[in-house]
């Protein structure tokens, strides 16, 4: 009797060790699940799922509505869509960092698109968006709506960050790039065209409201084209920099070309804040001047290349390949 009443207590602390034992286990293994689902995870309505560590990989071609990120993380933009846009914007998290690698990305939002003032790319919250247009690659980033098309639109003391070596072009029939307060674009490296499809009363190709614009190395190309139907413009400036906003140049290759046709003024660069062309190569054009400064500064170092032009399509046409 003895070791039969032994032998209970002893099955007893057996069984309970083991189970202890256990406990941990099931507890990591459930964690690890979680992990990989919320790192991986993409809506089925275009809504990405913020993730952790783990890339996320946005095809557009498989979206169904407009993408939103809504916290820092890493993402890849693929594959092509002619409806839906792009927004990021971290005004509630505090992972602000976004890295966003362009990997043959294509938005084309097309003329007869029926929402106003809308951007193709959206950036907000005080983010910080490095932008990696990947090595070999041609992105695009289009808004041609007759009813009011902006490229890409950086407001909410955010920061964009263009590295790389690929290319990126950028479409806009009212503003295509538009930076404003505290808001601030970098190019670094990558190749950014960045054109205006449709010419207006100050209608500008990048305009700066009181942001700062840095070209460091690569190159910058801005353009307003010719268009006969646009002879009845006030004015136009391809580059607008207002009083409180920055245009710094420290390397790279930049080419300012406004070719619109207007009544009054045509300039490549109106400048009322200020202008630093500290290195690299900057040539401006317009009709009437190719840099007009109101107001403004400009700065430029004895290690920079500058040449601004104006006159008729013919003294820029003799120009345009001077840098």
């Amino acid at each position: 009797m003895k070791k039969q009443i032994l032998r209970k207590p002893m099955a007893l602390l057996l069984a309970l060790i083991m189970v202890i034992s256990l406990l941990p286990t099931v507890s990591l293994a459930a964690e690890e699940a979680d992990a990989q689902v919320s790192s991986s995870t993409l809506a089925t309505d275009g809504d990405v799922v913020v993730p952790s560590t783990t890339p996320t990989t946005i095809d557009l071609s498989a979206a169904t509505e407009n993408i939103s990120i809504t916290s820092g993380g890493d993402y890849t933009l693929t594959g092509s869509t002619t409806v839906y846009n792009v927004s990021i914007d971290t005004t509630d998290v505090e992972n602000k960092i976004v890295n966003l690698t362009l990997d043959g990305a294509s938005i084309q939002i097309p003329d007869d698109y029926n929402k106003k003032d809308v951007s193709v790319l959206s950036i907000s919250g005080d983010a910080t968006v490095n932008m990696i247009v990947k090595e070999g690659t041609c992105n695009t980033l289009s808004n041609v709506c007759t009813s009011g098309g902006i490229g890409v639109t950086v407001t909410g003391n955010s920061d964009l960050n263009i590295t790389d070596t690929g290319t990126l072009n950028i479409t806009g029939t009212s503003y295509t790039l538009y930076a404003k307060t505290g808001s601030s674009v970098s190019i670094n490296d990558a190749t950014v065209n960045i054109i205006t499809s449709m010419n207006g009363k100050w209608v500008n190709c990048i305009e700066l409201n009181g942001a700062a614009l840095t070209v460091n190395s690569g190159n910058l190309n801005a353009t307003i084209p010719e268009k006969n139907s646009a002879s009845s413009m006030a004015t136009s400036a391809t580059i607008y920099i207002d009083s409180a906003s920055s245009f710094t140049q420290n390397g790279g290759t930049v080419k300012v070309i406004n070719q619109a046709k207007v009544t009054t003024s045509c300039y490549g660069i109106y400048d009322k804040g200020v202008v630093s062309i500290n290195g690299g190569t900057l040539f401006a054009y317009g009709q009437t001047n190719g840099v007009h400064i109101n107001s403004g500064l400009m700065g430029i170092d004895d290690d920079a290349v500058f040449l601004a032009a104006s006159g008729n399509v013919a003294t820029f046409d003799s120009m345009k390949n001077a840098v």
